[in-house]
């Protein structure tokens, strides 16, 4: 097995459009008399009250837009909050408590303690009525915001924005973010983020950090969540996942762009990632790409106590320099509810190179028993929830592109020992792993996987692991030492080391 290099699907990011839906008005039936005390039961009332003043307010309907909006921090003697334009469309009283459709700031400004957030616009629509009040609470001061409850919106959208601190800045072009949700909190939804750049001063007066991310999106983004106020009676996780599938697709696209990280100790290029899939019936396919990241060590990342050892061992090993890529394909079958991937591919340039492939069915039943099961349970024996998860097939190859090199001289170097004594060692290394193993079917794979590394390391070449079991197999036995009596044989296991074709 070994596949190629995924070429780039050369996908788009969303297109602001895209989100306009999620900032549709309904029709309103509330008027102005509700619409201004549902305000004012969120703290907003005449002017002068509580801090708040405002130069002009202008009512149409259950529509209140505020002019040269201002919250005073009297104890700061400072403006807490600023917006030139600040308008609630359609303010209401709710059985939940008072709320709005949507609320439309601009150039705006919060200041809480030291750090001070400016933005051009932004709009949040459908705001449940806890972060309704949670919004405004905020623009009243850290003091009166409350973030409790069930918290969750149709639609945000933020431009122009710029955030200062103790020591740092960041600066941010667009931000989107829309949603629809089922009763049970299942969904979808588009996200996007355009051009960030964030920088950290350093405290010893030399250059800090700074990342810039040309941004990323997401079509028809599968989410879940839990409303706090509806937790089942198997605890959070059990509401967490109520209603959750993982045989869903998980988008439609998925795109990240370039992300560029500069530290005094090293910088990070990381090109990207391309995801998209398609839904035929009951079968969902997923494909991946990893663009190129490299990373590159510094000097510098040598003479700090907590990096210097780290940096002494990858530079023994030769990567001052790391360039890493990758690739996948995914299956979700709904029919028989199993997971394959495959053409798995990771590189490392000069290192190495991994195929991945497996096939495992029983997914949607792992998901079932994690709802059966409380939170207690869910502590006491984590790996219980994974008893319906049964492999297929799964094959594995790694082969050496000077890794095992690099590795022995590093070895060697930690230990004291020639490189030829290191090798030796890893006959011992055989029969500790044996040792270690809690059942038949893990001394196997642990002996067999052991050896077969002992000799990829001696003699390079590919390292092969796989398992073909003639029926499904429990992955109990290898995940939690369980299965006592189960004969080794049926998992089909097998790790071998070969000269690279």
């Amino acid at each position: 097995m070994k596949s190629n290099e995924m070429a780039a699907l050369n996908l788009d990011r969303a297109d602001t459009r895209v989100f306009s839906k999620h900032f549709e008005l309904a029709n309103c039936e509330t008027d102005e008399m509700e619409a201004l005390g549902a305000l004012a039961g969120l703290g907003l009332g005449e002017n002068g009250e509580s801090g708040v003043s405002f130069a002009a307010r202008e009512i149409d309907g259950a529509t209140v837009t505020y002019r040269d909006l201002k919250v005073r921090d009297e104890t700061a003697s400072i403006d807490a909050f600023t917006a030139d334009l600040a308008t609630f469309h359609c303010a209401a009283m709710t059985d939940e408590g008072p709320s709005y459709d949507r609320l439309d700031l601009g150039n705006a400004m919060i200041r809480d303690e030291d750090v001070t957030f400016n933005f051009e616009t932004l709009n949040i629509s459908e705001p449940t009525p806890d972060a309704a009040a949670a919004i405004v609470g905020g623009m009243l001061g850290p003091i009166s915001g409350s973030q409790e409850g069930n918290i969750g919106f149709g639609g945000i959208s933020l431009t122009g924005a710029t955030v200062t601190g103790e020591g740092f800045t960041g600066k941010l072009d667009t931000l989107a973010w829309g949603e629809t949700r089922e009763n049970d909190l299942q969904g979808l939804a588009d996200m996007m983020v355009e051009n960030l750049k964030v920088s950290f001063a350093s405290q010893d007066g030399a250059d800090g950090l700074e990342l810039t991310f040309d941004g990323m999106s997401a079509r028809n983004f599968a989410v879940g969540g839990l409303d706090a106020s509806q937790v089942s009676t198997s605890g959070v996780v059990g509401s967490v996942l109520d209603g959750f599938t993982l045989m869903k697709k998980p988008y439609d696209e998925f795109v990240v762009g370039q992300l560029k990280l500069a530290s005094p100790e090293f910088d990070v290029n990381f090109q990207g990632i391309e995801g998209q899939a398609t839904e035929n019936g009951d079968v969902v396919s997923v494909v991946q790409t990893l663009k190129p990241v490299t990373i590159n060590l510094k000097p510098e990342m040598g003479q700090k106590p907590n990096t210097a050892g780290i940096y002494q061992q990858l530079k023994t090993l030769g990567f001052e320099s790391m360039r890493f890529s990758g690739s996948s394909e995914s299956t979700l079958d709904k029919r028989d509810d199993s997971l394959t991937v495959s053409d798995g591919l990771l590189i490392m340039d000069d290192a190495f190179r991994l195929n991945f492939e497996y096939s495992a069915e029983g997914l949607n039943d792992m998901v079932e028993t994690m709802k059966g099961m409380t939170d207690l349970e869910l502590r006491q024996n984590p790996l219980a929830a994974y008893d319906p998860l049964k492999l297929r097939s799964m094959r594995i190859t790694l082969e050496d592109n000077s890794i095992t090199t690099r590795g022995l001289k590093l070895a060697s170097e930690m230990t004291g020992q020639s490189e030829k004594n290191v090798k030796r060692m890893l006959g011992v290394a055989v029969l500790g792993a044996a040792l270690a193993a809690q059942n038949d079917v893990q001394a196997e794979v642990y002996s067999e996987t052991t050896a077969a590394f002992a000799d990829f390391v001696k003699n390079g070449g590919t390292l092969t692991i796989e398992a073909n079991p003639p029926e499904p197999f429990p992955l109990t036995p290898l995940i939690s030492g369980g299965g006592e009596d189960i004969d080794p044989d049926t998992l089909g296991f097998s790790a071998s080391q070969a000269p690279t074709e």
